[in-house]
């Protein structure tokens, strides 16, 4: 009867690194992210977004010195910011942030829809970008 070879101690030892490094132990750890929006005009009031996550959000809170409205039922989910006062959101703005079940799983803000002095919608939504950041 024909028995296999051993296979060299170096060769077992870099296959079971391998092995291990393919296991995911990473627990999913609970967290805020913070919505970002970049504007090209200085007369924004409001916008709204679909923020995208693998798991729906769990909470969204306004920053300081905006109102938010949203619906954390399911993804994406239309958020909606308002800066307080009729005061204009500035160029590069932190909005809001988002309470999620894993902040290691990335989630994107894209902007639906921009109002702006006296609250008429923008017809353009060139130059707009939004991000969601640790």
């Amino acid at each position: 009867m024909n028995c296999p070879k051993p296979l060299p101690l170096a060769r077992v030892t870099c296959l079971a690194l391998l092995c291990a490094a393919c296991q995911s132990t990473t627990t999913p750890t609970a967290g805020d992210l913070v919505i970002e929006l970049s504007t090209p005009n200085i007369d924004d009031r409001g916008v709204q977004l679909n923020v995208q996550c693998p798991q729906p959000p769990i909470s969204v809170t306004a920053a300081a010195g905006y109102v938010v409205y949203s619906d954390v039922g399911g993804s994406p989910v239309a958020v909606i910011v308002i800066r307080k006062g009729g005061q204009s959101i500035p160029s590069h703005a932190d909005l809001a942030t988002i309470r999620v079940a894993d902040v290691n799983e990335m989630c994107t803000a894209t902007p639906t829809s921009v109002a702006f002095q006296g609250y008429a919608v923008r017809t353009s939504l060139a130059g707009y970008s939004a991000s969601v950041k640790p």
